[in-house]
């Protein structure tokens, strides 16, 4: 059975995107009952090794842990896919938004002034 590359649902600042296909080798015949990743960030060795019975996703920002809880839910795959294809894309947008999770995450998660008026656009 050939596997598929799942890739995470978001680039993150520290993503672990190109030391992936490094760490997750690691991971290979190692032997547990519970695959916990307690800083899971944008979820790039989470979503790239193989699927085990019992996995914990964590991480301190309560917003990516949020995504992670929606995106399971079969139920949201297509509406997902319908907002999604409805973002414009390009590198100024990610430039503001990654910004702003910077600033996001320096004020102790607090939801300022910058991010109401970016959430409210």
């Amino acid at each position: 059975m050939k596997t598929v590359e799942v890739h995470a649902p978001v680039n993150w600042v520290g993503g672990k995107y190109r030391l992936r296909r490094k760490i997750v080798p690691l991971f290979e015949g190692v032997k547990r009952n519970c695959y916990c990743e307690p800083f899971g960030g944008s979820g790039q060795i989470f979503c790239g090794k193989e699927p085990e019975f019992n996995e914990v996703y964590n991480d301190k920002n309560h917003l990516l842990c949020n995504l992670f809880r929606v995106i399971r839910k079969k139920e949201n795959v297509e509406v997902i896919r319908e907002i999604a294809s409805k973002i414009p894309i390009c590198r100024e947008y990610y430039h503001e938004f990654r910004n702003i999770c910077v600033e996001y995450d320096r004020n102790g998660l607090v939801l300022n002034d910058s991010l109401k008026d970016y959430i409210s656009k």
